[in-house]
């Protein structure tokens, strides 16, 4: 075929005796062959001989075959079909590219000696320009032993939007590090429990959905730099460090001890119990958190905090830094609220149980009564839940506000809700 990345269309499995096909100097040089044809030439040795020099493998009509690619020779480095289903590919080589072009499902990719090694890489490439979302692979890829995947999602219209979301499924639980870039978003399911690093920071229009498995050890997690986040990690069982973006991030984390930076955004964070760290950035957020010694920045905007649950003991209690005009907090309903717009004064010899205790002293009634103090230059807000007489240990709550804050104008009196005015 000389120079230049040729296209070869290939209607039968053997080119008889003498026949051959080369496909020159090119460095994409297209062979294209139906499944059916290529799982009979890779049975034996003859098509390998007669067919050399091609880069990139196309198959179409791929329905339940298995193809040796490695028996077809010319080093074949990408595989791509379109709309394939239950395809096996054998023995593509570590840092080979299978390339989805089109809805498909049930794809394997399978080498020994992935077995034995211990960084190994398998490129997806997805690609559509149909404007409408693609389920490229819904029963999934399984690539057993691979340790890397790198999908790459291009949008191919002339002038890309990459608005829709693409579904990819990734089985087994092997893979340690998946990455994202392009210019569409991705909706990744992956399910894999030894994922440490999943980095869809590449993605440069579009967003980006995942929901992890029940991750064995730390993980990283970045999503789109650009468009809209929607991760979910509950299901983790070690501690997760998210990263998001301009876009709005939905992030979804049980109660391990997370860290989490959403940046710009009307951002929405649900944590359970246990001491995270989030930073919400810019915009309206909100957060809802539950027990535990958690630390949140909220940035500029108008924030919302929710603490669903009492605070542990009068020494665990969430950090909010950045509290200012237009944030509000939601702490435990009763029902009916008192909120007492008096601070709470005490000798300079009380110390801060004493604060607590004074904070929290119910009115022997069923009401859930908000008051505050400062103390050690900073504020605090105390809900007592428990009617008791002073502050009770799981069942009252305890919010720090970071710096001296004026409460005495908070409005939301009769609700579980005060904001900042």
């Amino acid at each position: 075929m000389g120079d230049g990345n040729d296209t070869v269309t290939l209607s039968v499995a053997a080119l008889g005796t003498g026949g051959s096909i080369d496909g020159g100097a090119g460095t994409a040089d297209n062979l294209s062959i139906s499944a059916a044809n290529a799982a009979t030439a890779s049975a034996g040795t003859t098509f390998a001989k007669a067919v050399t020099n091609f880069e990139v493998l196309t198959l179409t009509g791929a329905t339940n075959q298995t193809v040796d690619v490695a028996a077809l020779g010319s080093t074949f480095n990408t595989v791509s079909t379109s709309g394939g289903n239950g395809l096996t590919l054998n023995n593509i080589a570590s840092g080979g590219t299978l390339k989805l072009t089109a809805a498909g499902t049930a794809y394997t990719v399978a080498n020994n000696a992935f077995a034995t090694g211990t960084a190994d890489v398998l490129n997806v490439a997805l690609t559509d320009g149909s404007t409408k979302a693609v389920d490229f692979a819904t029963t999934g890829i399984t690539a057993a032993n691979v340790e890397t995947i790198a999908i790459t999602v291009t949008d191919s219209q002339t002038t890309p939007t990459g608005t829709f979301l693409d579904t990819l499924t990734v089985l087994g639980n092997s893979a340690k590090t998946l990455t994202v870039s392009g210019t569409a978003g991705l909706n990744l399911t992956a399910a894999t429990t030894a994922a440490t690093t999943v980095d869809a920071s590449g993605i440069t229009k579009g967003g980006f959905t995942f929901t992890s498995g029940a991750l064995a050890a730390a993980a990283v997690i970045k999503g789109s730099a650009t468009g809209a986040n929607t991760v979910n990690f509950n299901a983790a069982t070690k501690a997760v460090t998210y990263t998001g973006g301009t876009g709005v991030d939905t992030i979804t984390a049980n109660g391990q001890d997370n860290t989490i930076t959403t940046g710009a955004g009307n951002d929405a964070v649900t944590l359970g119990n246990g001491t995270n760290t989030v930073d919400l950035g810019a915009g309206d957020d909100t957060i809802t958190l539950g027990t535990g010694a958690n630390a949140v920045t909220l940035g500029a905007g108008n924030d919302a905090v929710t603490l669903g649950t009492a605070t542990a003991n009068v020494n665990t209690y969430t950090t909010i830094a950045d509290a200012a005009k237009g944030d509000s907090f939601t702490l435990i309903d009763k029902g009916t609220e008192v909120f007492t717009t008096a601070k709470v004064s005490l000798a300079a010899t009380a110390v801060f149980q004493d604060y607590a205790n004074a904070a929290a002293a119910g009115d022997g009634s069923t009401n859930g009564i908000f008051r505050w103090f400062q103390y050690g230059g900073d504020t605090y807000l105390v809900e007592d839940v428990s009617a008791g007489s002073s502050f009770v240990n799981g069942a009252d709550v305890i919010v720090k506000l970071t710096g001296l804050v004026d409460l005495s104008t908070a409005t939301g009196a009769g609700t579980n809700a005060l904001t900042l005015v």
